[in-house]
């Protein structure tokens, strides 16, 4: 599904464009797809180009990642050379084994990195490795009705539950700000955004209980294990 079906979709419920314009109801698919990932991340793979005697490399995911699953290093061995984290004070990290680290960002860095990857042994130029890792699903670009929604169709009931939130509070918003705005009128619609929020926690409840990680065939982040 690209964003264009999916907003003719969503406006099933905020069909008026003159109080939801496209761009409004775009930002809203937007972030409904950027907590939909929270719960449900995007398994991703990432290629790094190694250097001679370089150990530390930008880990692939920015801000947004969730999980490091797996580390092929270097890539393309038969059978995969996968690593495995340890602290860098770890025993098998200082003797070069095949194992890599985390470090977090440096204090003061203001770049998009979010950390850094390690490795035991230093890299040789020509060689890659390969990360597999959870994030989050990309939000469409506003206006541009041919990005995918790369959310499981199965789920999309996720994000029209929370366009239809956000369509509520922003009348209840709106009603708010006006001057001779009726007290009955504020409690109905503050009652509407309620229960639309319910109803997409639901939603969202129900997804997770159903088994979200069968679905979309991503395992949930177990935090303790990734070192972030």
């Amino acid at each position: 599904m690209n964003l264009g079906e999916l907003r003719a979709l969503v406006r099933l419920t905020p069909a008026s464009t003159a109080a939801w314009p496209n761009a409004t109801v775009d930002q809203w698919i937007a972030q409904a797809v950027h907590l939909y990932s929270a719960h449900f991340p995007r398994r991703w793979r990432a290629t790094i180009e190694l250097a001679d005697d370089t150990y530390a490399y930008a880990l692939p995911g920015g801000f947004g990642i969730q999980a490091v699953l797996s580390v092929e290093c270097p890539a393309g061995e038969d059978p995969p050379r996968l690593l495995r984290f340890v602290s860098e004070y770890d025993g098998a990290f200082i003797s070069g084994d095949d194992v890599y680290a985390l470090r977090g960002m440096a204090a003061g860095d203001t770049s998009d990195d979010a950390a850094q990857i390690v490795f035991a042994q230093a890299g040789v130029t020509g060689e890659t490795a390969v990360v597999e890792y959870l994030g989050p699903h990309l939000a469409p670009a506003v206006g541009v009705d041919a990005s995918e929604i790369s959310v499981p169709v199965q789920h999309i009931e996720a994000l029209t539950a929370y366009v239809a939130f956000a369509a509520q509070y922003e009348l209840q918003a709106d009603e708010a700000v006006v001057v001779d705005a009726s007290t009955v009128v504020l409690s109905q619609l503050g009652q509407e955004a309620r229960r639309a929020w319910e109803r997409y926690k639901d939603v969202m409840d129900r997804l997770m209980w159903l088994g979200g990680g069968t679905i979309v065939d991503v395992p949930q982040p177990v935090w303790g294990d990734i070192g972030l």
